[in-house]
C-alpha cells in the first residue's frame, strides 16, 4: 500500500470518496429502519449525525477496511443511543 504522497489530486478525492462512503453504508441502513419505522425527526438526526461522523472518519483513516468498520461501530454506537433514549422515555425517573 502506497502512503499517499505521490497521489494526484483527483486520485486523493476519490479515495476519500470512498472512504466516507463506506463509513457512511452502515448508518444509512439505521435512517432507513428508522424512516419504515415511522419516525422522520429521528431519522434526519441520524442522517445528521452519521453524515458528520463519516466525514470524520474519512479523513482520519487509511484503509477502507478502516472506513467500513468505523461506520458499523457508528451504526451500532448510535443504535445503542436510540435504545437508551426510549428507555428512558417510557420510564421516567421522577414518578408520576
Amino acid at each position: 500500500m502506497a502512503d499517499g504522497l505521490l497521489l494526484t489530486p483527483t486520485q486523493r478525492l476519490r479515495r476519500y470518496g470512498e472512504r466516507t462512503a463506506l463509513a457512511l453504508a452502515a448508518p444509512c441502513v439505521l435512517v432507513v429502519l428508522a424512516l419504515a419505522d415511522g419516525a422522520p425527526a429521528v431519522a434526519v438526526a441520524l442522517a445528521v449525525v452519521a453524515g458528520l461522523l463519516a466525514l470524520a472518519i474519512g479523513t482520519s483513516v487509511r484503509t477502507r477496511t478502516g472506513a467500513a468498520v468505523g461506520g458499523v461501530v457508528v451504526a451500532a454506537c448510535l443504535y445503542a443511543f436510540n435504545l437508551a433514549l426510549a428507555w428512558l422515555g417510557t420510564h421516567p425517573m421522577i414518578p408520576g
